[in-house]
């Protein structure tokens, strides 16, 4: 029978081998560090390149450029989570922690699978960023008073004469913060603790260290 998001785990995956809360966010703690030590470097090396080029240019397109800047490192990301599974079967930190994802048969991962979950991380992730970079700049921008660092009145006309569109926006962003809390809450509390990635792709974390040790015995 061929595997599908919709097929069942067997009983023992389910009560022997589900990965551990404590497990599974320390390793997305050490993967998320090994993705900020490379999203920096290439923020600055970008950034700054940008700025000393075209000053006033980059000012201007300076949406544009955020956009470029963010596909740019969503493409990191995903490279990172699909190519660590293909090569190593699973991510750095996940490998530390012993932790495995795996079908709802307990299989490997078919690429299939595999871009399902990896499409539907990087989603998540997507709006995980995104609505902590926008309340950060909000605050920054409106409450604080900050200044536009590229001096060509940019957050002023967006934060300080657009409030009806800031309106809208916070709004939407407070919609997508309660969508990742609600995936938090499964992460937490739902059945097999899976998380929002995991159900759209059929996927299950487990503990590989545990499969193989009561696998051996």
């Amino acid at each position: 029978m061929s595997e599908s998001v919709s097929a069942q785990p067997s009983k023992d995956l389910v009560l022997d081998y589900i990965a551990p809360r404590w497990r599974r966010f320390l390793a997305a703690f050490i993967d998320g560090f090994i993705l900020l030590i490379v999203a920096s470097d290439l923020n600055t090396m970008i950034l700054d390149t940008a700025r000393r080029s075209h000053w006033q240019l980059f000012g201007e397109l300076y949406d544009l450029m955020m956009l470029l800047l963010v596909l740019l490192l969503f493409s990191v990301y995903f490279i990172y989570e699909f190519c660590s599974h293909i090569t190593l079967g699973s991510t750095p930190g996940k490998k530390l922690f012993g932790l495995a994802v795996v079908t709802a048969h307990g299989n490997q991962l078919s690429k299939t699978h595999l871009l399902k979950r990896s499409m539907a991380e990087l989603m998540v992730t997507t709006v995980a960023l995104c609505t902590l970079a926008y309340f950060c700049w909000v605050f920054f921008f409106v409450y604080e008073g900050g200044q536009n660092p590229f001096s060509t009145g940019y957050f002023e006309k967006r934060f300080y004469f657009n409030r009806q569109k800031m309106i809208v926006e916070i709004i939407a962003a407070s919609v997508l913060a309660a969508w990742l809390f609600g995936n938090l809450v499964l992460l937490l509390f739902g059945r097999h603790r899976r998380s929002l990635h995991d159900r759209i792709a059929g996927t299950f974390v487990i503990n590989e260290r545990k499969r193989r040790k009561l696998q051996r015995s």
